[in-house]
C-alpha cells in the first residue's frame, strides 16, 4: 500500500477519471500525455483501440502487464426532457446500489466543455440474470441536461480518490485504473535498466461488458506471438 500520496500520484490521477466501457477516451488522452513524456516507450493502436506500450528497443519475448481502461459505468440512451434520461448500465454491480443511487453524467467527448450534472436514480429494470450484465436506469437530474446527449457517458457519485491514514486507497475507479497505474509506475522504474526493453504494456478496452478489446487483441494479433502476459485486475476472486 503507499504511504503517502506523493507516492501514488499516478494512481490518484487515474483512478478519478470518469470511464466507461467503450467510452474510456479520457483515460486514453491521459495515457497520451504520459507517453509524450517518455520518448524511450512507443505505443501503437489496434483497429480495437487498444494500445500495446514497448520499449523503443523492445525485445522479441516481451513480458506484458495487461491492464483495461474501462469500468462499470452508465451511457446515455435518451433524454426525455430537461431533467429526465434514461441509461444503459455495462459492467456487474449488484442490484441494490441501483435504489437510489447517485451518478455523474460527463460529455464522453473530452474536449466537450459541457459542465457534468449529477443526477438520482429513480428506476431499473433488472439484468438477466440480476447479478450479470446490463440494465436500464431512469434518472432525474439536479439540474438542466443541457448540453448532453446519447452517447455520452455517467459513473457513480462518489468522492475524489483519497489514501486514508490506514494507507489504503478510496476510489470510483479501482478496477481496472489501479491496476493500469501499478503498471506504468513499473515501466518507469524499469527505465535505465537492463530490463526496460523486456517489459510492455498492453491496455485493453471494454473489458466489462466481455474483454471485447482482450478478445480482439488476440484476434489481430496485437499481442506478440512470444509474449508472456501478466494480466493485473483489481476485482474479487471467484470460484470460476
Amino acid at each position: 500500500m503507499p504511504d503517502s500520496q506523493s507516492d501514488a500520484a499516478t494512481l490518484l490521477a487515474l483512478a478519478g477519471i470518469p470511464t466507461v466501457a467503450g467510452k474510456e477516451a479520457r483515460v486514453v488522452r491521459f495515457l497520451e500525455a504520459w507517453l509524450r513524456e517518455r520518448p524511450s516507450l512507443v505505443c501503437t493502436t489496434d483497429d480495437a483501440g487498444n494500445m500495446l506500450i514497448l520499449h523503443a528497443d523492445a525485445a522479441e519475448d516481451p513480458v506484458l502487464f495487461t491492464a483495461h481502461l474501462d469500468h462499470p459505468g452508465f451511457v446515455v440512451d435518451e433524454i426525455t426532457s430537461d431533467r429526465v434520461a434514461t441509461l444503459s448500465f455495462l459492467g456487474g454491480v449488484h442490484p441494490h446500489f441501483f435504489d437510489g443511487g447517485r451518478v455523474v453524467i460527463y460529455p464522453a467527448d473530452p474536449d466537450d466543455r459541457t459542465p457534468p450534472v449529477c443526477a438520482t436514480i429513480t428506476g431499473r429494470t433488472e439484468a438477466e440474470p440480476p447479478e450479470r450484465l446490463y440494465r436500464t436506469c431512469a434518472i432525474e437530474a439536479d439540474s438542466s441536461l443541457d448540453g448532453l446527449k446519447p452517447g455520452d457517458l455517467a459513473v457513480w457519485e462518489l468522492p475524489d480518490p483519497e489514501i486514508d491514514a490506514h494507507g489504503v486507497v478510496h476510489a470510483r475507479a479501482c478496477d481496472d485504473l489501479a491496476a493500469l497505474a501499478a503498471a506504468l509506475d513499473a515501466l518507469d522504474a524499469l527505465q535505465g535498466t537492463d530490463d526496460a526493453p523486456r517489459a510492455g504494456l498492453l491496455c485493453t478496452r471494454a473489458e466489462e461488458v466481455g474483454f471485447i478489446g482482450a478478445i480482439a487483441a488476440c484476434k489481430q494479433g496485437t499481442i506478440p506471438q512470444s509474449a508472456r502476459v501478466l494480466a493485473l485486475e483489481n476485482s474479487r476472486s471467484f470460484d470460476d
